[in-house]
């Protein structure tokens, strides 16, 4: 009996914070998320190999906007196969993506795979920084939704 009642406080106590840390999360957000369509990386990019060598550095001077419809779909089909495989079998986040991620980083020692989605990707270059938190993952998680549920 005392395990039961001591059992469902936990889980109370526990959704309860959950709900609270959700909220708090929420509240530190942008209410719109239209800006996503307009944003322009004002810094310069750099592509480096595995190995360091600087490929291509990119910025504000050396970009061009493209139209989707200008761009290749076999390019398309090959960004989503590299960087979000299941970019049409999830809505935003890859819950998945984030377990297989995690345990391989912790297999490792080290952060050596990323779960992010596409969309959340683009959710921090957006709005976030590139700090490696828990707080940041949980902001970059509920944006890529909203992103997710704005423009679907």
């Amino acid at each position: 009996m005392w395990a039961a009642l001591i059992a469902a406080a936990g889980l109370g106590g526990g959704a309860a914070y959950a709900n609270y840390v959700w909220h708090d999360i929420e509240a530190q957000l942008p209410e719109s998320v239209d800006e996503v369509m307009t944003f322009t990386r004002q810094q310069t990019m750099t592509v480096t190999a595995a190995d360091g060598t600087v490929i291509q550095e990119i910025g504000p001077v050396t970009h061009e906007e493209l139209d989707i419809a200008e761009i290749p779909n076999l390019v398309v089909q090959a960004f989503i196969a590299s960087e979000d495989r299941r970019f049409l079998k999830h809505e935003g986040v890859d819950y998945q993506g984030i377990v297989r991620a995690s345990l391989t980083n912790l297999r490792s020692g080290r952060i050596v795979e990323g779960g992010s989605t596409l969309t959340q990707q683009l959710s921090r270059i957006v709005y976030l920084n590139n700090d490696q938190d828990l707080w940041r993952k949980l902001k970059e998680i509920r944006l890529a939704q909203k992103v997710e549920d704005e423009f679907d």
